[in-house]
């Protein structure tokens, strides 16, 4: 698969992991969707704390590696 171009420069720190000081959830990637299964589990974008600080990368744990073991 490759990276796509738009994430070429993309670093660990893309796939940084954050808990919301509100819920005590972890942070869902910034702007990407939450499977069905995890929704429970993470801060939910309605929680006063899921869009401030401190604010996660946008790429899940271990998707850097998936994309680059081509």
């Amino acid at each position: 698969m490759g990276r796509p171009e738009y994430w070429k420069g993309c670093t660990i720190d893309c796939e940084r992991v954050v808990v919301c000081t509100v819920c005590d959830r972890r942070k869902p990637p910034i702007g990407r969707a939450v499977p069905m299964e995890m929704a429970s589990s993470v801060c939910e974008h309605e929680c006063p704390g899921h869009d401030k600080e401190p604010r996660g990368g946008h790429l899940w744990p271990g998707e850097l590696a998936d994309m680059d073991k081509d």
